[in-house]
């Protein structure tokens, strides 16, 4: 089993996020201790989410069920905190 997965950068909500690359990755995920999400999840919390980017964040909290996912605050993350309390996961501003 891999110690920890970290991805970053998905800008869940803006017009340039691949949400169908970022299912498909979340769909494959290997089994890790630690699926470490380094910044730059969301766009900002000011968008309004479409039924794609919240089968992301639900996927999350499906792999939140499973095992340690980590939210590390990024500069578009900025008010997430509620979100990432919202799918299980630990959001912290360093990891």
């Amino acid at each position: 089993m891999l110690k920890a997965i970290t991805v970053s950068d998905f800008h869940i909500g803006s017009r340039i996020s691949n949400t169908a690359k970022i299912l498909s990755f979340l769909e494959d995920l290997p089994e890790c201790e630690y699926l470490i999400l380094n910044g730059d999840i969301l766009d900002n919390c000011d968008i309004r989410l479409n039924k794609q980017s919240w089968k992301i964040l639900s996927k999350l909290r499906k792999i939140a069920e499973k095992q340690k996912v980590v939210w590390v605050l990024g500069n578009h993350d900025y008010q997430a905190e509620n979100i990432a309390h919202l799918i299980g996961v630990d959001f912290v501003e360093q990891f």
